[in-house]
């Protein structure tokens, strides 16, 4: 630490309220969050167990768990006494360590408690393209099934869409609800609209936009033949 600066070493060390660690690349974010980190995990309060953290990448969650080792490792051979015995039973806990992005932190949750998150134990996480085809699978039977209970103007609507297009709106409709949090997400019903007082609305705004373009020009025009005229 003693190469720290000072503000590097309150990140460190102060743990009593959140901090926001922001600087440029290659000035040492990652080794003041391992210091924070095995600050916390020799705190008889805290330890490795109750450390939580996030990555974005699983090569990033393997680098900050093996820097985190290292770091023990190495303050465990220059300490002694209990200090030593401390840094040694950090040093085993982190291959344990909550270090990874989060959904390898859902994954682990749930593989450890699946009775309790109502799943089956031998669940796996499918990867981005068996995700891909199982969506694509689950919107053809949704989109076959509208077709058929919706009539004509399901026909119609279905017939006048490209499929990937109608997939890509739905996916990403259903991903902005589901990330409200609703586990069944649904789009709420549509609201009752009188079309003609729309249409209505919609030309008067139309005729106000022209009127206001065509006043903008006249006036442009004016300011074009007042430079003029001062020219000469």
């Amino acid at each position: 630490m003693s190469s720290r600066t000072d503000q590097q070493r309150e990140a460190v060390t102060d743990r009593d309220r959140d901090v926001f660690l922001r600087a440029g690349a290659g000035t040492g974010k990652t080794t003041v969050l391992v210091d924070r980190f095995c600050s916390a995990a020799l705190d008889p309060d805290v330890g490795v167990d109750r450390i939580l953290a996030f990555t974005f990448t699983d090569r990033a969650a393997d680098q900050l768990r093996r820097r985190v080792r290292e770091e023990l490792i190495e303050r465990a051979s220059a300490a002694d006494g209990p200090e030593r015995e401390a840094l040694l039973e950090a040093v085993e806990a982190s291959d344990r360590a909550w270090i990874s992005t989060i959904h390898g932190f859902c994954r682990r949750l749930l593989a450890s408690h699946p009775a309790a998150a109502g799943i089956d134990p031998r669940f796996r996480v499918v990867d981005q393209a068996e995700a891909d085809r199982l969506a694509g699978r689950a919107f053809d039977g949704a989109l076959e099934e509208m077709v058929e209970a919706g009539g004509s103007e399901a026909l119609q609507f279905a017939a006048a869409n490209r499929r990937f297009t109608l997939l890509q709106m739905t996916r990403g409709a259903y991903d902005e609800l589901r990330s409200h949090g609703d586990p069944e997400p649904a789009l709420p019903e549509a609201p009752d609209v009188d079309v003609r007082t729309a249409l209505d609305e919609l030309i008067a705004a139309a005729r106000q936009a022209h009127e206001e373009c065509v006043n903008a020009k006249r006036e442009n025009e004016l300011t074009s033949r007042e430079r003029i005229g001062y020219c000469r």
